[in-house]
């Protein structure tokens, strides 16, 4: 099992969190979707973190464990509904479809902890630009992190 970030932009985001408050779809989070996430290494099983930066807050709005990755006619029937245009779309195990957290800022003196690995598998924590702030660029896609990572994100996450 591996863990991993993906980056939603504040309009997948916004379209996300319209769509729950006008109740046009329920507030869990049950799959998500990339181009990118069969070349990161994402599988069954996995568990992808779904972040989003809100001004320089990096912010959690939820985790899936992945039951399969899959094309987006595979991910209809699944769903039951048409979810949004890529290539790739991680569906979530049943049992880890939890509401979205639309609120949940990383405390900063916790943005210091979180480690990626990189393709080499060395590691990386994130950058900061030239005012010290998170350096947005670092989180971009899809990204694995490391195990205590990702039981940071847990943790603040909840069960």
């Amino acid at each position: 099992m591996a863990y991993f970030t993906q980056r939603w932009l504040t309009s997948t985001v916004n379209r996300e969190r319209s769509a729950v408050e006008s109740l046009q779809m329920k507030n869990r989070l049950d799959h998500t979707a990339s181009n990118l996430f069969t070349a990161r290494g994402v599988t069954a099983g996995d568990t992808v973190y779904i972040i989003q930066f809100a001004a320089d807050d990096l912010c959690l709005i939820g985790r899936i464990q992945v039951a399969e990755i899959c094309d987006a006619a595979r991910a209809e029937r699944l769903l039951g509904y048409e979810p949004w245009e890529a290539q790739e779309h991680a569906v979530a195990t049943k049992d880890s479809m939890k509401p979205y957290r639309f609120d949940l800022v990383v405390p900063k003196a916790n943005v210091s902890d979180i480690v990626f690995i990189r393709a080499k598998g060395d590691h990386k924590s994130p950058a900061l630009n030239a005012k010290g702030k998170i350096g947005q660029q670092t989180f971009r896609g899809v990204s694995e992190i490391t195990e205590p990572t990702a039981r940071m994100f847990d943790r603040l996450l909840g069960p």
